[in-house]
């Protein structure tokens, strides 16, 4: 499954608000700057522990990265 076409761009625009590089993005979020890149570039889309690695590093939930309104989003 193709990632969702915002996905990379979100992740990239949250980063870059942090003034962080895709190296210390991934060194957050416990993966290579390599993968993020991927990521960012929508060639790869990343598992749900990935993403809610970088959700958690970049300090936003998870539903926020993937772009998900708050109606879809499940209520724990």
């Amino acid at each position: 499954m193709a990632p969702p076409p915002t996905l990379g761009p979100r992740i990239k625009r949250l980063r870059l608000q942090r003034g962080w590089t895709q190296v210390e993005l991934g060194a957050r979020a416990k993966i290579t700057g390599e993968y993020v890149t991927l990521i960012e570039g929508g060639k790869r889309t990343g598992t749900v522990a990935v993403l809610q690695r970088l959700a958690t590093a970049l300090g936003v939930p998870l539903g926020d990265l993937l772009g998900l309104p708050r109606s879809e989003r499940r209520r724990t």
